[in-house]
């Protein structure tokens, strides 16, 4: 049992170090944009897939490990999917939200809802960062505000609701006004059967953001 902590110790620090790799990329396969405008918040959301064997990053596996890998956003609300058929196989995504207000802005809440298919003896964990830089500008410097660790446990629907405190409570949490900019890194990686290394296994996760005027 402490062997197999260690070991998703391991390959959690290892996604975290994907993020940050992953969102350096300038290959995007999957790319688009969405202007959203609640009430009187202004802001641009950029959002994508990050292509598995990049040469930006290295991967744990010598196949793809996964497929079917898709993004998209709608308002506040972004949900992917990927499919895997290798343990230790990560996938990574990214939004990238500009705040066009007219005042700061911050995080309040992220709402997540999680659905799973394939083998219940599979599963998988997401590691989800906020970092206060453009995707572009990451290579200066990552600036993480937080890193939350999504649903380590076995397949199930899983609902959470994190508060922006929860991964940040710094002054400097937020997007300022007239540009300002956040980078928000997710990435998934499946766990399976530790004798055959091989799993069929898929996740599908919805993301709910809600911002707010920092007073």
């Amino acid at each position: 049992m402490r062997n197999k902590g260690v070991i998703f110790g391991i390959l959690l620090f290892l996604a975290v170090i994907t993020i940050g790799y992953a969102l350096l990329s300038g290959n995007i396969n999957v790319s688009s944009t969405a202007n959203i405008n609640p009430t009187d918040i202004s802001l641009e959301l950029e959002y994508g897939v990050v292509p598995y064997g990049d040469n930006s990053f290295s991967t744990s596996t010598t196949e793809t490990g996964h497929s079917n890998e898709s993004i998209s956003c709608s308002g506040m609300r972004c949900s992917y999917s990927v499919a895997f058929n290798n343990s230790g196989a990560t996938q990574a995504f990214y939004v990238q939200v500009t705040n066009n207000s007219s005042f700061d802005v911050k995080i309040k809440q992220v709402n997540i809802n999680s659905e799973y298919t394939g083998s219940i003896k599979n599963g998988s964990s997401a590691v989800f960062g906020v970092y206060r830089r453009s995707k572009a500008e990451l290579v200066q410097s990552s600036d993480r505000l937080g890193v939350m660790i999504i649903n380590p446990d076995l397949p199930s629907t899983d609902n959470m609701e994190i508060s922006g405190d929860e991964f940040c409570n710094k002054p400097s949490c937020y997007m300022s006004k007239n540009g300002g900019v956040y980078t928000i890194g997710i990435a998934e990686m499946a766990t399976g059967n530790e004798k055959t290394n091989k799993l069929d296994y898929g996740v599908t996760r919805t993301f709910d953001f809600v911002f707010e005027q920092v007073s």
